[in-house]
């Protein structure tokens, strides 16, 4: 990766050869993937070192294309600390912008992330968590429609809220805010740094 920053230091533009580095982003990709997959006890510590990787690979300018902004966006979603998952989200964003596929639904996952991370109410509804062996679903915002979601590849807010009772055992009760709640279905919201 060091040699990314030094060409972008030297005036260099990193992406004159788009297809220089688009092995590297898709390999960290890849890995990132096959790390969750495997449950590898070293998941974090190795996403520790590709968000590094990324960070320093965007900061030089040199994440170029809609598929290598996708995969980058893929590998930072992972960070834990909100100005890096914004950057993931600009990318996805980016990606989108572009065509890349599958990007409007990372667009949608790492929003949600970025607002959830700040201790906000996801726009949404892909962030889950456990609490005391029981999924819980982070606040969503009201104000975000359903035709949002569906423009992003994300299922409805009823469909999401009938997923997440029926996982508690309630399969069947009416999907809204006020059953979540009265069920404690909704995680607590705390930034996260």
């Amino acid at each position: 990766m060091w040699w990314w920053t030094a060409l972008a230091m030297a005036g260099e533009d990193p992406c004159a050869n788009p297809s220089a580095h688009a092995a590297e982003i898709r390999a960290a990709f890849d890995a990132a993937n096959a790390d969750r997959a495997s449950r590898s006890p070293d998941t974090y510590k190795n996403d520790a070192r590709r968000i590094k990787e990324m960070l320093a690979l965007h900061k030089a300018g040199g994440i170029c294309t809609p598929v290598d902004r996708y995969l980058a966006a893929g590998v930072l979603q992972y960070s834990q600390v909100p100005d890096e998952i914004k950057v993931s989200y600009d990318l996805a964003l980016e990606a989108m912008n572009g065509h890349a596929p599958n990007a409007a639904n990372l667009v949608a996952l790492v929003f949600d992330r970025w607002k959830v991370s700040r201790g906000l109410a996801q726009w949404y509804g892909t962030m889950f968590s456990q609490r005391d062996g029981q999924r819980c679903i982070f606040e969503v915002d009201p104000a975000a429609t359903d035709a949002q979601r569906a423009d992003h590849g994300v299922a409805s807010l009823a469909d999401t809220y009938a997923r997440v009772l029926a996982d508690a055992g309630k399969a069947g009760y009416e999907p809204t805010t006020e059953s979540l709640v009265r069920y404690d279905l909704v995680c607590e919201s705390k930034a996260w740094r």
